[in-house]
């Protein structure tokens, strides 16, 4: 086995990251206890053992003829609905091959449509980008900065190749978690308030969820080896193990073997992230594991 000790590579968001088809539980969390981490490269923000609120939020993309979204906002072509508590939301977006840009909302019976857009991402969106920008339906003055990437650990979940975004307003600054696989927003808010809101993707959720089931990693504790059994494969796989300040140790290994071993014979004792991806990079499983 080949170990490859290297930093994580520097996302970047495209616009052809963006999907077609999304969906979202949206779960609150009080934030007491953690905070927002620190801004740089290859960070890991651990909120595994955060508790998450009970969801009767979500959030999904629609098409541009729901409520007839495309004529009150005609320069829109990327349309998010919220479902929150029972009550519909739509924020529109318009998104292009240079940017990705806030174009106004619907809140109920409120049409609030921007004159200037706010401005969300430009493409390439790399490492220390910063823009300023105003809008004009509030006249407000938006800073925002790709500050950090990493490795965020959700309670459900760890998400490498992500973004974190600084947000600052007049009443605040807040901050962005976005996956840069799929440009989707992961966490968002700020820590020093009393919640952020998680957002869980359930557009895959019966595959991956029958996915993550099938996979047993064991031993665990691990002294030298340990293996991965799984049951009725139905594509390609494979693994990423890191250590918690983000070090790629085994990167994409491909499963071939329904009981397949891996060594972490080289490594020092302590806590190490195992992440199975598929082909397209949706992660079906992730699990720590304790080398002794």
């Amino acid at each position: 086995m080949v170990l490859v000790y290297n930093l994580q590579a520097q996302p970047v968001l495209e616009a052809t990251h963006f999907p077609q088809q999304y969906t979202a539980d949206v779960y609150k969390a009080y934030t007491t206890g953690y905070t927002n981490g620190n801004s740089g490269p290859n960070q890991i923000w651990d909120y595994s053992d955060i508790e998450l609120l009970s969801s009767n939020w979500h959030i999904s993309l629609v098409s541009d003829d729901t409520e007839q979204l495309g004529l009150m906002f005609p320069e829109a072509n990327y349309f998010y609905y919220w479902d929150i508590n029972g009550y519909p939301y739509y924020d529109t977006y318009q998104l292009s091959a240079t940017s990705f840009d806030y174009t106004g909302y619907l809140d109920w019976d409120l049409i609030a449509a921007y004159e200037d857009f706010e401005l969300t991402y430009t493409f390439p969106y790399t490492y220390n980008t910063v823009f300023t920008d105003s809008y004009s339906f509030s006249d407000q003055t938006v800073t925002k900065t790709y500050d950090a990437y990493g490795t965020l650990i959700t309670p459900y979940g760890t998400f490498s190749d992500v973004i974190r975004q600084k947000i600052e307003k007049p009443s605040g600054t807040t901050y962005a978690w976005i996956n840069a696989q799929n440009a989707q927003t992961l966490l968002r808010g700020t820590f020093t308030n009393s919640q952020v809101l998680f957002f869980k993707d359930t557009t895959h959720l019966n595959i991956l969820e029958n996915q993550s089931q099938a996979f047993v990693l064991y031993p665990n504790p691990v002294q030298n080896d340990f293996k991965i059994r799984y049951e009725n494969a139905i594509e390609e796989m494979f693994v990423t193990v890191c250590n918690t300040v983000g070090q790629l140790l085994i990167t994409n290994k491909k499963l071939v073997s329904s009981s397949q071993v891996f060594s972490l014979s080289d490594l020092c004792p302590g806590v190490y992230i195992v992440k199975i991806t598929n082909s397209q990079h949706q992660v079906l499983h992730t699990q720590k594991i304790f080398k002794s």
